[in-house]
């Protein structure tokens, strides 16, 4: 059996029938016209937000959030195709139809990862702050300059970025860390676009 998202996913905004969950997608900075190209899903039988994970084009997994979030449950859960195991597969960077070759932008969640994608860099969401080696090989074959935009909110993170860093610099590639105080999501595309254009 292929493996599908729930059959009620809707792409469409304007129809999905949680308000809380609409208005969080828009609190972070998303378009209704951003999901011409950029895909989040709702479901009514999940009571959640759907963010879809593909590989070539092919859907392996989504992560979702459900709204209401019930108490004691994690904040995202995650549901993937029967043997794909994530850390020696590769998932698809978020780009937009127009883009700037060769940079890539890493993040660590999908929200974020659309916002750079909107402004036309090709973004790859990490779902958490590390990097696979079978995702490292395929950024490395594809970008030849990256910037790390993950939430420096902890040390853990700030070794985690070093660590990312080091890796893709050790292949020869340009790498800057940007130093954040929040998600890339929590911006707005002007403060966005002003980091990235400093750089590339």
């Amino acid at each position: 059996i292929p493996f599908h998202l729930p059959r009620d996913a809707d792409r469409n905004l304007k129809r999905w029938s949680s308000v809380q969950a609409k208005l969080w997608v828009l609190s972070y900075g998303i378009k209704l016209s951003t999901l011409d190209h950029f895909e989040i899903y709702w479901s009514d039988s999940l009571s959640a937000i759907i963010f879809p994970q593909r590989k070539d084009g092919e859907l392996v997994g989504y992560q979702y959030r459900k709204f209401p979030n019930p108490d004691g449950h994690p904040k995202y859960m995650t549901k993937t195709k029967d043997n794909f195991i994530r850390k020696n597969n590769y998932l698809d960077v978020l780009r937009h139809p127009i883009y700037y070759p060769g940079v890539c932008i890493l993040v660590e969640d999908y929200i974020s990862a659309i916002r750079i994608g909107n402004l036309g860099y090709a973004c790859c969401p990490l779902w958490g702050n590390n990097l696979h080696d079978a995702q490292l090989t395929k950024l490395l074959q594809d970008y030849s300059k990256f910037g790390i935009m993950l939430d420096n909110d902890n040390v853990q993170v700030k070794k985690m970025q070093r660590t990312i860093a080091s890796r893709l610099e050790a292949h020869g590639k340009e790498v800057k860390i940007f130093l954040l105080d929040k998600d890339p999501k929590e911006y707005k595309d002007e403060e966005l676009e002003e980091f990235l254009h400093e750089f590339f």
